[in-house]
């Protein structure tokens, strides 16, 4: 007798297994913020942990090999905070959250002074239906 009622307990788990959706979630009956988001990463200066602005910087979505911010463009995309010691220098933002929706990607950052590299960051992102995410990566640096 218990017996069967282990096995009635096992096909109705299966059964329930079998009929979760695996399909990709369809994002047109989610309710999302009016918030547009925006990925970016803190820098200071080493030598005092005064906000340092980089001349420019790219950054670039290698699943695809997009570049999400250009030389040009990331002059206007760099804001000293009043109340940080550091530069915000935004890399990536929700206008992306389509290409990298429900899974992982890289953005990879490259900082530059003086026509020189003296930055280079990689970061792990994500989206839902809604908004872009930090995984992994840095948040805040310090360069020389």
């Amino acid at each position: 007798m218990a017996t069967t009622g282990k096995i009635f307990g096992l096909l109705a788990c299966i059964l329930l297994w079998a009929s979760c959706d695996k399909k990709e979630r369809n994002c047109t009956d989610i309710a999302c913020t009016e918030n547009f988001a925006m990925l970016s990463i803190c820098i200071s200066n080493a030598d005092d942990d005064s906000a340092l602005v980089l001349d420019y910087f790219t950054s670039v979505l290698t699943l695809t090999n997009d570049t999400l911010v250009n030389a040009e463009e990331s002059k206007s995309m760099i804001f000293e905070s009043i109340a940080e010691t550091c530069a915000h220098h935004y890399y990536a933002s929700d206008a992306i959250k389509n290409k990298v929706k429900n899974q992982s990607a890289e953005v990879e950052f490259k900082g530059y002074l003086n026509d020189t590299l003296v930055t280079e960051e990689l970061f792990i992102i994500s989206a839902d239906c809604c908004h872009i995410s930090l995984v992994n990566g840095k948040q805040k640096i310090s360069i020389q």
